[in-house]
């Protein structure tokens, strides 16, 4: 029988936190790219070669779809038309997984009649170990991508409370999501086969009828740490995540806003009432526990855990009975 709120041991996140602590605490140690060990080579500008024949080869024909964004004229006329249309897509390229420790690479984002775009803001050269040239500053993104909040347009994610606490962490922006997509995926459909819930399979499956290949960031880059990926190569991957975002959403938004076309015959009223007034709206407070922490009373939990592990033995007896 699957066990009800088993908590991690008070002393176990103790440590945990304690170690977080160490690491952040700790001097920030500049990227050694002579440091980085790579499959077939040595030497890591062969390696980056190799990697940017193969992405602009897959890539082939999509230059004119996508677009680099680094002057601030350019940001500002992208933010103004999300702003007319009332909606963008986000997705955040970063040197990890953690919202405190690692550091947003670049900015993806889309919004319809316009290329899909990618912002690059902490690339570092593989060969002087400086930051590349022509990347927008903090400050900037800040001021733009607070028009958006202040504009209340709405926010189309995959896997929303991610890319929400970077934003939030490294350019000093919060943002309430309208829809995320990995949620509706789930609501939409709980069977998903393993290892498929990504947003490079979803997209395939159904936008593209499951045709094509679902580039992932590991068969491109071989897990090479992505702010020293070329910024002409790396916009070639990044990029292509907003629109497949926003793609991916156009999909699900048929079945599950009340204007979609298939919301009404197939009855999907509970489920989109499960999304949009569950799921959506209660995601900003899951954010801020993830980002502040929460308190837990042991005790309580002990007496809860008891109380409904005895529940649960008793109707379990009677079903044997």
């Amino acid at each position: 029988m699957a066990g009800f709120f088993i908590l991690l041991s008070a002393e176990c996140t103790k440590k945990k936190d304690q170690q977080l602590l160490k690491k952040a605490s700790s001097p920030v140690k500049s990227v050694s790219t002579t440091a980085v060990t790579l499959k077939g080579s040595t030497k890591l500008i062969d390696r980056i070669n190799a990697i940017t024949t193969v992405v602009k080869s897959k890539f082939a024909g999509k230059e004119d779809e996508l677009e680099l964004i680094t002057t601030e004229d350019h940001l500002i006329k992208y933010i103004d038309k999300c702003i007319e249309n009332n909606v963008i897509s986000i997705d955040t390229e970063t040197t990890g997984l953690d919202p405190f420790l690692d550091n947003i690479v670049g900015i993806c984002i889309y919004t319809p009649e316009l290329k899909s775009a990618y912002i690059p803001i902490n690339h570092i050269s593989y060969i002087t170990e400086q930051k590349c040239a022509n990347q927008l500053p903090i400050d900037f993104l800040h001021d733009q991508f607070q028009r958006l909040v202040d504009a209340n347009v709405k926010t189309i994610w995959f896997n929303a409370p991610f890319d929400i606490r970077f934003l939030q962490n490294k350019i000093n922006v919060r943002f309430t999501p309208y829809f995320d997509t990995s949620v509706a995926a789930m609501c939409l459909n709980s069977d998903e086969p393993k290892g498929s819930g990504t947003l490079k399979a979803l997209h395939k499956k159904y936008c593209w009828g499951d045709r094509g290949e679902a580039l992932t960031f590991g068969k491109l880059f071989d897990n090479l740490p992505f702010n020293l990926i070329p910024i002409d190569v790396a916009y070639l991957y990044a990029a292509s995540d907003a629109i497949y975002t926003y793609e991916l959403y156009e999909f699900q938004a048929q079945y599950l806003e009340p204007t979609g076309q298939y919301y009404q015959s197939h009855h999907m009223e509970g489920v989109s009432n499960v999304f949009f007034n569950i799921e959506m709206k209660s995601m900003p407070t899951f954010i801020d526990m993830e980002q502040i922490g929460v308190e837990i009373d042991y005790d309580h939990a002990k007496e809860i855990y008891d109380r409904y592990h005895e529940l649960a033995n008793k109707m379990k007896q009677n079903l044997e009975d």
